[in-house]
Order: C-alpha cells, then structure tokens, then sequence
C-alpha cells in the first residue's frame, strides 16, 4: 500500500500532511504507511474510507487489487486546480459553480470541438 499511496499523493500533488488534515488523520497515521510501518491490514477499514475518500479513488485501489492505471487517471494541472477551488466552497457556492459550468457547456462556444470542428457532447 506504501507504494501506491505515495504514486497517488504524487499525482495528486499533495503531501502527506495535507491528506492526513483532509481526512481528519493525524499526520503520523499516514507517515507510518508510507514507511511500511503500517499496512491495509491493521490501519482500518474507517481511516481507509477517509484516505481512499480525499485521494478520489476506491479502497479496493488502495488495497492493491487492481491497478490504478486501469482506474484512475490523474487529473491535469488545470482540473486539479478546478477541483481544489471547488472544494473550498461552501455548498451554495458548488451549486452556483456547477451552474455556471451548465452555462459554460450550454453555450457551446466553450465545448470542445473534434477534429472536423463539431461541438463534441458533454
């Protein structure tokens, strides 16, 4: 598990403090994983929500089962940007935010376009 929590803080570009604040850990429960001090087998099945929580991924990916090129792709600089500013909202803010983007979509002058210039479908 060491290995993959430390490729996902990576891809992620957070540190370790800062996924032990966000899932409400305290910092040496996540250190001791990434020194091996601490495995999936004895951390617990509520701290392996948290971390598998604020990372974006499911506990089975934290376990190992299967590989997290196949399930994950790690967001771009940009979409983790948009997420981090999302996330600091209230939930009144994430409603407003998410209509804006409705907007955004709807107008079509922003969806992406394909090869031969059409609108691609959200």
């Amino acid at each position: 598990m060491k290995e993959r929590l430390d490729e996902l803080l990576k891809d992620r570009g957070m540190r370790p403090s800062q996924l032990a604040q966000a899932a409400g850990l305290g910092t040496s429960t996540v250190d001791d994983i990434l020194k091996g001090k601490t495995n999936e087998l004895n951390i617990g099945v509520d701290k392996m929500l948290k971390i598998a929580s604020v990372l974006g991924v499911s506990v089975e990916l934290l376990y190992g089962r299967k590989e997290p090129s196949s399930l994950h792709i790690p967001p771009e600089p940009r979409e983790r940007q948009l997420l981090d500013r999302f996330r600091s909202l209230n939930d009144e803010g994430k409603e407003k935010a998410l209509d804006y983007l409705d907007d955004l979509v709807d107008t079509g002058k922003y969806k992406k376009r394909d090869p031969v210039g059409m609108a691609q479908e959200a």
